[in-house]
């Protein structure tokens, strides 16, 4: 889930794509866009997770590169832990659903 940055200055991070679990079963997953990021749950905006887009920290050739990314510490495994059950448990416990852009 969490991989090395390789673009300065965050190389000696890691980052991991913030993708939701789909509550309705459909898909696996649900993947966000940097441009998506307004309409994440308020505690997903909190100081302590810096998100960027992804071409920002890692070199890409496939089409993810506006993928949205959180950026850790490789040695902050609270947080680590905290974003999986974010993305993953929480959202399926609640049935959050990513609104659509307009």
């Amino acid at each position: 889930m969490f991989q090395k940055a390789n673009r300065r200055p965050f190389s000696k991070l890691y980052y991991c794509k913030v993708s939701l679990s789909d509550p309705s079963g459909k898909k696996t997953r649900d993947g966000v866009q940097i441009l998506e990021v307004e309409t994440l749950p308020h505690w997903f905006n909190c100081d302590e997770i810096r998100t960027l887009a992804k071409l920002s920290v890692r070199t890409t050739d496939g089409t993810d590169g506006y993928a949205l990314v959180a950026i850790v510490d490789p040695k902050d495994y609270n947080l680590m832990i905290r974003l999986f059950f974010a993305m993953k448990v929480w959202v399926l416990k609640e049935q959050f659903h990513m609104p659509a852009i307009h």
